[in-house]
């Protein structure tokens, strides 16, 4: 899984707002990283086990809205706005689906990642019972010229066409060392 805070060159561990306050703390003023003139970054949250615990208790209550209301409440300062979410089905996920309109899924071409593409269509139809949701394109990444990669690439298209990207991103060996090094993905 690729984190956009470490990528970004954003150390979570340090941030006074990151997506927890986001979420949790609507009364706190929107305080995101200004990582330059045109791009703000609101940074991970450092411990997502104990947000997706308080997240998952006040959805149960009001359902997966939290992160749409706090971002209709700074929308308008903003052309795109991107949510970087762990892979699961929990409440921050729902929470993602239900405050976007379009959805971009990376699927890493392992035959495990592959068939988890079905996961999400069961999700979907889980926090949105019926109702439209959000339009969702699958991206194919981590491509290698192998017999694995062809093989859940070939189960991707099968079980997402008309959803798909045509683009195929390489295994990156860039992005392992920001992940593994723990820097920026610029320096």
């Amino acid at each position: 899984m690729a984190d956009l805070s470490l990528v970004l060159g954003v150390d979570k561990l340090k941030a006074s707002y990151t997506s927890r306050e986001l979420m949790l703390q609507p009364e706190r003023e929107f305080a995101p990283v200004k990582l330059d003139e045109y791009l703000d970054l609101v940074p991970a949250d450092p411990d997502p086990v104990l947000t997706e615990m308080r997240l998952g208790k006040e959805t149960m209550v009001s359902g997966p809205v939290k992160l749409r209301r706090a971002l209709d409440r700074v929308a308008d300062r903003y052309d795109y706005i991107l949510c970087d979410c762990r892979p699961g089905g929990g409440a921050v996920m729902a929470n993602a689906l239900v405050a976007c309109r379009h959805v971009v899924a990376p699927v890493q071409l392992t035959r495990f990642a592959a068939s988890c593409v079905l996961e999400l269509g069961t999700i979907l139809a889980e926090v949105f019972d019926g109702q439209a949701g959000p339009a969702i394109r699958y991206l194919p990444t981590f491509w290698t010229n192998d017999r694995e990669s062809e093989e859940a690439l070939a189960f991707v298209e099968e079980n997402c066409r008309g959803a798909l990207f045509a683009s195929r991103i390489p295994r990156a060996v860039a992005i392992a060392r920001s992940m593994a090094e723990a820097v920026s993905l610029f320096e």
